[in-house]
């Protein structure tokens, strides 16, 4: 068993306590699994057993006990690119789930990639902070104690982490520009800067972006470019019109990524490069566009 504490901050009153569990510590992959913990008594407020819907008050003092069900591990290798006893960042692969009920998660597979922590309040298996969404690959933040997981957890929540991804898109953009446009009647803004526009048989015109979230909603930077008009190349679930690529993934990656340690408080800026799929398929359309041009 381990066990987390945290006192709810102000701004939060009035908040279902399985609501605001789930949306402030990632290790609950669903608001569900926070139910199910209150449920078993294993959540109290203020010393007190408490229920899924008892609403939060601000210095609300929460007890969080976690079990330690067995959970088999994923033996896949992954990237890691930064790790020490409190936190690690490593790459996720396209097409695999963060957590959740499934056999291949990148949360099962982190006990195989990442060392334990020796601090006295290591969390049982290293667990993700932040989502990235199945078919998104790229940069993703691991707590490996309960202390760092709360600090890191919290940095994302008041907005303080910078995110880099890259994207190719359909069309041609050619200002840089901000979508300011709610997602799911939340508030959410992307800017994004062009790197460059290359010509395609296929698509007319493919856009080569950087872009920058300032809030992290669910599926943002899907939604707002599909929006605007230039979904990913690849992704079927928002390109409503225009040619679909197939069989080649989604070319969006999280590639920066600017955060404070939880404990020594210098800031951490990791970066990855997009994969060779994206300079391939520009090379490739851009060649079949100058040679079918003569």
């Amino acid at each position: 068993m381990k066990e987390l504490t945290h006192i709810i901050p102000d701004g939060f009153t009035g908040k279902r306590l399985d609501k605001y569990l789930c949306d402030t510590f990632k290790i609950f992959p669903s608001r569900k699994s926070a139910y199910k913990l209150i449920k078993k008594g294993m959540v109290t407020i203020n010393g007190d057993i408490s229920t899924p819907n008892n609403p939060v008050q601000k210095d609300d003092a929460i007890r969080i006990i976690l079990d330690n069900e067995y959970s088999p591990v994923y033996k896949r290798k992954l990237h890691v690119l930064y790790e020490d006893q409190y936190m690690a960042i490593v790459l996720k692969p396209p097409g695999m789930s963060v957590n959740g009920n499934f056999a291949k998660t990148i949360e099962r597979a982190l006990p195989f990639n990442l060392l334990q922590s020796n601090n006295e309040d290591a969390l049982s298996v290293p667990a993700a902070v932040h989502r990235l969404d199945r078919p998104t690959g790229g940069l993703l933040v691991v707590a490996k104690t309960a202390a760092a997981m709360m600090n890191l957890s919290r940095q994302f929540q008041e907005r303080r982490v910078k995110k880099v991804y890259r994207a190719l898109v359909n069309g041609k953009i050619q200002d840089n520009g901000i979508i300011d446009a709610d997602v799911d009647n939340k508030e959410a803004v992307t800017a994004y800067f062009v790197i460059d526009n290359i010509p395609s048989l296929h698509i007319n015109w493919i856009s080569y972006l950087e872009l920058y979230p300032r809030t992290g909603r669910t599926h943002q930077i899907r939604k707002h470019l599909a929006d605007l008009g230039h979904p990913v190349l690849g992704d079927s679930q928002y390109t409503h019109n225009g040619p679909l690529l197939r069989g080649k993934g989604l070319f969006l990656w999280a590639t920066g990524i600017s955060i404070e340690h939880p404990v020594h408080g210098w800031l951490l800026n990791v970066r990855s490069d997009v994969p060779d799929k994206f300079y391939s398929y520009l090379e490739r359309e851009k060649r079949r566009f100058e040679k079918f041009n003569g």
